[in-house]
């Protein structure tokens, strides 16, 4: 056993009760975050939302000086499915970490396979066992899918199951095979050369060996996530979305009086909440634009091989702005990024009351004002570290 701690141990937290098993009532949420600017909170970390849908009450905080991080939402690879992507916010995408639990999956031709698992009870391993290979026919982020598979795999007396999706690397789908069975992941690949011996063989036989951990170079990441939301966004086009990437591939979580693997933007966005406040630390002085443009203008676009971030999906490739924003967060780089941009949150008002926009009523706004309203600056990120300003008016 180790230390477990949070990214900025000696934050003060304040825990505001907004979302119940149906989810999360617009009113509750508004709530929420209406006693967070009461009680004069520094940061918002903010891990909900759904496509097509913001969450309102955010520009007011930002406006009194509280940063606001969002989670970017779990619907990708597909393309404009990233949410909470207000101008005036972080949203957050996931990314993996140098950690990996490899498994070895032998079948009955000898050929030797690699999954992931947790498997790592030598009493329930096995010298072989059947009928076990279940792929998923519904998005992989779905926990009933999960729960169901394993459920009926146990009740059928079943030896062990292998899940097949996108990638293997959401450990968090396994934990409901603790104690009952050696579970394992495998992508679509080693998936399909599973089957094809299956449904080839008479009397097929799979191995599931042991889980080993792997940590540091000798796992390639980090990598954007199969189902990290990917923008542009379609309520706000013109602005890049996600902001940041973060890790959010089984993070290790407290879960209940516990600990469990979970995969997901809402293990993301605490990343970037607990860097928030040790900027504000050092910089007190700074804005909510300037300490997300900190964090922003300082990601790096390469894993540790110096190679350009992939985005994993089918098929995978290099990932570019509208899948990791600015790029995978630098903490270190982000203390003293030499230059940050500001904005008057006030300026925020004229996308808020934009015709197009529907916020907080779903209906385009009747609001007028008769102050002048100046174009306001937003960052425009070009692989290679390279940031222009740009104008959206």
């Amino acid at each position: 056993m180790g230390v477990a701690r949070g990214g900025a141990p000696r934050a003060r937290l304040g825990i505001y009760k907004a979302c119940w098993v149906g989810g999360c009532p617009d009113a509750a949420v508004l709530a929420a975050i209406d006693d967070a600017i009461y009680d004069g909170v520094d940061v918002m970390s903010l891990s909900i939302g759904s496509v097509g849908k913001e969450i309102p009450g955010t520009l007011h905080a930002v406006q009194r000086g509280t940063s606001v991080v969002f989670s970017g939402g779990n619907d990708g690879p597909v393309p404009q499915t990233v949410t909470n992507a207000e101008p005036w916010v972080t949203t957050v995408a996931a990314s993996t970490i140098d950690r990996s639990f490899p498994t070895l999956i032998s079948i009955g031709n000898k050929e030797k396979l690699v999954g992931q698992s947790l498997n790592y009870n030598a009493a329930m391993n096995n010298s072989g066992f059947q009928d076990l290979v279940h792929v998923l026919r519904q998005p992989p982020r779905r926990p009933s899918t999960h729960a169901l598979a394993i459920k009926t795999t146990v009740e059928a007396g079943a030896k062990g199951l292998i899940f097949a999706q996108y990638t293997a690397n959401n450990l968090d789908n396994l934990a409901g095979c603790k104690g009952f069975m050696p579970c394992a992941l495998v992508d679509f690949e080693i998936a399909h050369r599973i089957y094809f011996y299956w449904e080839m063989t008479e009397n097929p036989v799979v191995k599931v060996s042991l889980a080993v951990s792997i940590v540091g170079n000798g796992v390639l990441s980090p990598r954007i996530a199969s189902f990290s939301s990917r923008g542009p966004s379609l309520l706000f086009p013109s602005i890049l979305k996600p902001d940041i990437t973060a890790p959010g591939v089984s993070i290790l979580v407290a879960s209940g009086s516990s600990y469990a693997f979970s995969s997901g933007t809402s293990m993301a966005c605490p990343h970037v909440s607990a860097v928030t406040p040790l900027l504000k630390s050092v910089h007190p002085d700074w804005s909510p634009a300037m300490i997300k443009s900190a964090i922003v203008t300082t990601a790096y676009v390469t894993d540790h091989f110096g190679m350009p971030i992939q985005a994993e999906g089918v098929p995978r490739k290099l990932a570019d702005p509208f899948d990791f924003g600015g790029g995978h967060m630098n903490p270190d780089r982000a203390v003293d990024p030499g230059l940050v941009y500001d904005v008057d949150a006030r300026e925020y008002n004229k996308t808020a009351a934009s015709p197009t926009t529907s916020i907080l009523t779903s209906h385009p706004s009747p609001c007028r004002t008769s102050r002048t309203l100046s174009c306001f600056s937003a960052l425009l990120l070009m692989l290679g570290q390279r940031s222009n300003t740009s104008f959206s008016c």
